[in-house]
């Protein structure tokens, strides 16, 4: 039984490990040469990415684009 509960543990620790590493995602922006947009905050990322804004701070016509991973 001790073996049991000791094996459900590990399972449980393995588990509990990749579901975190899942959430932790890096976000990698990448913009054309020309833009001269050199540096944007998180949020301003994110708001242009959910639709909020459509343009970069310097007013070029931003093109949000999700690419699956391994791109």
């Amino acid at each position: 039984m001790a073996h049991l509960r000791l094996t459900l543990l590990i399972i449980t620790l393995q588990l509990l490990s990749v579901t975190a590493l899942a959430t932790e995602q890096d976000l990698v922006v990448v913009v054309n040469i020309n833009n001269p947009t050199s540096q944007m905050t998180k949020s301003q990322v994110i708001d242009l990415f959910m639709g909020r804004y459509i343009a970069f701070p310097n007013g070029e016509k931003a093109t949000p684009i999700d690419l699956i991973d391994n791109n």
